[in-house]
């Protein structure tokens, strides 16, 4: 296999992997907050969702781009 295609299908096994953590983390928020219940829940779960949209997509970019570096010209 080339480098490439090996890169490639290791960064999709990544954020596989890292969609799993995700999916636990909401269904753990759902749990506790309880959002379909009360308004005040609701607004706490979306809060903490967007929260983690961006911290998860931070993470996950830095970390492909600390593993996989592009050589700059």
């Amino acid at each position: 296999m080339t480098h490439l295609k090996l890169t490639s299908l290791l960064v999709g096994l990544l954020v596989l992997l890292s969609l799993i953590v995700v999916a636990k983390f909401d269904q753990f928020l759902r749990q506790k907050f309880q959002p379909r219940q009360s308004a005040t829940g609701l607004l706490a779960y979306l809060t903490i969702i967007l929260l983690f949209i961006f911290i998860y997509t931070f993470l996950v970019t830095f970390t492909i781009s600390h593993l996989f570096p592009v050589a700059i010209k």
